[in-house]
């Protein structure tokens, strides 16, 4: 028995209902104050530095390059470009509020193609990757915290570690100042 004029009815059904159920559901609430606010502090462009460190906290390279934050959509989506100097192409990254699970999430692309999810929570200034397979077999993950937040400057520290056995291991300093 021949199911294509089956399936491609179904098929049909499902994409003129699709639309119908999306406009059923309600509007996504707004994100709180606080995620806002955060958000519109990133917005504009900062020359920034990375200091990369080893296991002793010593410096061993420095990489220089910009930020640059935007809305992609007003007041919900930040869209965050990174370019460093030396590097074949940007990095991009979408941060949004997740109302459902009261977290940020910033979804993260390398300029390699490396895909990183991460989220945090407003109690304090710190986003995480849950554990992330490497090609090498070994997991990582990753988490920044953020420090100072003058109106024209962010601090930030990188940290990774193997396992949620292992203890994070600081990895990057980043400064940022804004460009006038």
């Amino acid at each position: 028995m021949d199911y294509t004029p089956r399936l491609a009815t179904a098929l049909l059904a499902c994409a003129a209902l699709t639309p119908l159920a999306a406009l059923a559901q309600d509007a996504p609430a707004s994100p709180p104050p606080e995620a806002v606010r955060r958000m519109e502090h990133v917005l504009g462009r900062w020359e920034s530095t990375w200091e990369w460190v080893d296991a002793e906290g010593t410096v061993v390279y420095v990489e220089h390059g910009t930020e640059t934050g935007r809305w992609a959509l007003e007041g919900r989506l930040l869209e965050l470009t990174t370019e460093i100097e030396g590097r074949d192409g940007p990095s991009k990254g979408w941060m949004f509020w997740n109302a459902p699970a009261e977290r940020f999430q910033l979804v993260s692309v390398g300029w390699d193609g490396d895909l990183w999810i991460l989220s945090g929570g407003l109690e304090e200034y710190v986003i995480a990757s849950e554990p992330k397979a490497m090609p090498d077999g070994k997991t990582l993950q990753i988490r920044f915290t953020h420090g100072e937040a003058g109106p024209d400057t962010l601090t930030a520290v990188m940290e990774m570690r193997g396992s949620s056995e292992e203890p994070w291991t600081v990895r990057v300093r980043q400064t940022m100042v804004r460009s006038s």
